[in-house]
């Protein structure tokens, strides 16, 4: 006879597969720009012209910001999903937005980015932290934290990224996979 747990796990891995399923039918992207990785570096350039612009596919899924921002104000934030330092934490958070929104959207231009987090209001530096960049089919670039609430800021050359109370400097190493 299986147990509770057995139970649990099993109710739990079909309810993921629901989800996942009615997520990508429900999205359905249409026609998403496929561009080459030279193609998404010049455009995180464009707006970090010292960005180190890592890969791990040859070709990516490019969205307007709109469909980023309807899917990403859905996705659980930290609210949500318990933090815990050193096992899920802001690093765990990046890649659980790039992953869903490969899995969900079949679009795999989310990407993790470091950084250093300041306050805004007094300077005062908060952590080195993790978060995503994501570069857009108009060639835009936004910022988004699930650990900030899952907010976004769109990213303008020359000036650091602000979501909420956080400023967002040194962005200088994103991940695109």
């Amino acid at each position: 006879m299986p147990s509770v747990n057995d139970i649990q796990r099993k109710a739990g891995w079909a309810a993921l597969d629901f989800a996942n399923w009615s997520l990508r039918d429900g999205y359905q992207v249409k026609d998403p720009a496929i561009v080459n990785f030279g193609t998404i570096a010049n455009i995180v350039r464009n707006t970090f012209p010292n960005m180190s612009v890592g890969q791990r596919d040859f070709n990516f899924a490019l969205a307007d910001w709109k469909i980023w921002e309807d899917f990403l104000g859905n996705v659980p934030t930290q609210k949500k999903i318990k933090y815990y330092a050193e096992k899920f934490d802001c690093d765990n958070f990046a890649y659980y937005a790039s992953v869903m929104s490969s899995l969900c959207l079949l679009l795999n231009s989310c990407g993790r980015v470091y950084c250093q987090v300041y306050r805004k209001d007094n300077g005062q530096f908060v952590a080195g932290h993790y978060c995503n960049l994501i570069p857009t089919a108009t060639n835009d670039v936004y910022l988004f934290d699930l650990n900030n609430s899952g907010g976004w800021a769109k990213c303008v050359l020359g000036k650091n990224p602000v979501i909420g109370n956080w400023e967002y400097r040194g962005l200088n190493n994103v991940e695109f996979f």
